[in-house]
């Protein structure tokens, strides 16, 4: 029996996303449209035996996201070859002008994305009620987590065709350690060997880290915890001049470093904090999951986040393997990374919580599980 033929638009072939694509791949006789428009320094050996187009990208009045033209025409040259759509990022054009051609080609279509909350901009509002339509037409709605069902919700899909498929990361700690480099790693950035608290990724007004500086400059008395600042960004400099402010002395700060040695830096520190803000009036407004707290808790590290994490929701059991908090409250922040660090066998557990969860609640074969139930429910449906 044939396969049923699916068509995949995504924005880009990343690490974290290959065994989900793998699994499709072997059920479906899948097209893979990627919509980024770059050609890609470090391609995916998985390319080799994929049927896949890197589709180019138009700038189009300021708009950071894909404009993609050759989208349609490859939609309807490849029409015969598959039966079902599957878009990402509901919001996003190349989903939006997917599901118009869905309807035109007589196509099943499903869409999947991380968002859990409109930005509250002039687009936002003016794309809000076709999104709320794609959501209540849609075949099924693949959610990333708890927040992004509320979504589909709210704009009015019926609950027995969302799916929540767990968004995983790659698992980091599978990841071979050469003792000698992380003992460079650990003599250059904490020679007293201080409990470090990790901060790694972008430094944005998103991720709200100056309420972790904020936060941390209270704890400073204690004498043994260092703050480790790994990232950069247009915040930065913010950040910098409010550590300098506060006084902040246990506080480092650390360019970016390549992706394949971030598992050093969770290895090395003792709790991993992902703060995170709403920012309004922005096209990027929450954090919509927050990967980051997937890698660290895959090294078995407990985590802290706040409230406008999407992936906090999920992720943290709160004080089984880390704590969410209130978002834009440093004094909660502060309270919860003391009572972390205070107790070495609370933090313990915590971490081996985290890397049970990583492994066996956020895993590639659950999200490929319920990617494929969502297809099936659109398909029949």
């Amino acid at each position: 029996m044939e396969k049923p033929g699916l068509l995949i638009i995504h924005a880009k072939a990343r690490p974290y996303r290959l065994p989900l694509f793998n699994t499709l791949d072997e059920k479906f006789r899948t097209i893979f449209l990627f919509t980024h428009g770059q050609k890609e320094k470090n391609p995916p050996r998985e390319y080799a035996r994929w049927d896949y187009k890197i589709l180019k990208k138009t700038p189009f009045l300021g708009y950071k996201g894909a404009i993609n033209p050759g989208l349609i025409p490859e939609l309807i040259k490849r029409r015969k070859q598959y039966q079902t759509i599957l878009a990402s990022d509901i919001a996003s054009f190349p989903a939006q002008i997917s599901f118009i051609m869905s309807r035109v080609l007589k196509k099943k279509y499903l869409v999947f994305s991380e968002i859990w909350k409109m930005p509250d901009t002039f687009w936002g509002k003016i794309l809000y009620p076709f999104i709320k339509y794609i959501a209540k037409k849609s075949g099924a709605c693949v959610a990333a987590g708890s927040k992004s069902k509320e979504f589909y919700l709210k704009a009015g899909a019926k609950p027995d065709k969302i799916f929540v498929a767990p968004n995983i990361s790659q698992d980091l700690s599978n990841r071979e350690i050469s003792w000698e480099k992380f003992e460079k790693i650990r003599s250059e950035t904490n020679p007293e060997n201080k409990r470090i608290i990790l901060y790694l990724g972008r430094i944005l007004r998103i991720k709200n880290l100056d309420a972790l500086i904020t936060a941390f400059s209270k704890l400073e008395e204690r004498n043994d915890v260092k703050l480790l600042i790994v990232g950069n960004g247009p915040f930065e400099n913010y950040c910098h001049q409010l550590a300098k402010k506060l006084a902040v002395n246990q506080v480092y700060f650390l360019n970016k470093i390549p992706f394949e040695d971030t598992h050093y830096y969770y290895k090395l520190c003792y709790l991993f904090v992902l703060p995170g803000q709403q920012v309004k009036k922005s096209n990027i407004n929450v954090e919509s999951w927050g990967m980051t707290l997937n890698e660290a808790m895959s090294m078995g590290k407990p985590v802290i986040s706040t409230t406008s994490v999407g992936g906090s929701y999920d992720l943290i059991k709160n004080m089984k393997n880390g704590i969410q908090v209130k978002e834009g409250d440093p004094e909660e922040l502060y309270r919860a990374i003391l009572k972390i660090v205070s107790d070495d066998k609370l933090a313990k557990i915590m971490g081996e919580e985290s890397q049970k969860i990583a492994k066996y609640e956020f895993c590639p074969q659950k999200q490929a599980e319920m990617f494929v139930k969502a297809i099936d429910y659109a398909n029949v449906n």
